[in-house]
């Protein structure tokens, strides 16, 4: 999240994009997590959960490469397409799994675990990334 909503658009905002195109970049990164949720649960009866894991762990990973190596604002756009295509999957589906094997009565506990564990992520590695940005430049955090 970081990446998306904050690192993404000042790498816009350097190869020349204006704020109508930090918009539109983030705008549509939301989009594609609306379509990524639709695709996570019409596929993943049909794929398996472990599939769409590595998928949008994969979709993380050519999204993040992409935007490191991006050498045009469209380029970038495709980075962010991938990002959120890939955040729309993982999302449920890590978020099912977490209750997947708990009885009913420790669904709240297994789901408080779960959102502790990310809220830990959604602190810590925007945190991390933007020391890294302001010692080595943007470019190299994403790498």
């Amino acid at each position: 999240m970081g990446i998306t909503f904050s690192f993404m658009p000042i790498l816009a905002r350097e190869m020349g994009g204006t704020g109508v195109t930090q918009s539109m970049l983030v705008s549509m990164h939301l989009g594609v997590v609306a379509l990524g949720n639709l695709a996570a649960s019409a596929l993943v009866h049909r794929v398996g959960s472990r599939r769409l894991v590595y998928l949008s762990f994969g979709l993380l990973a050519v999204g993040i490469s992409t935007a490191a190596l991006a050498p045009s604002l469209a380029v970038l756009f495709v980075a962010q397409f991938c990002l959120g295509l890939a955040q729309g999957i993982n999302n449920p589906v890590l978020m099912g799994l977490s209750i997947r094997y708990v009885t009913d009565a420790e669904r709240t506990t297994a789901v408080g675990l779960h959102q502790s564990v990310y809220a830990v992520g959604m602190f810590a590695g925007p945190w991390l990334s933007g020391i890294l940005a302001g010692a080595f430049g943007l470019r190299p955090m994403l790498e």
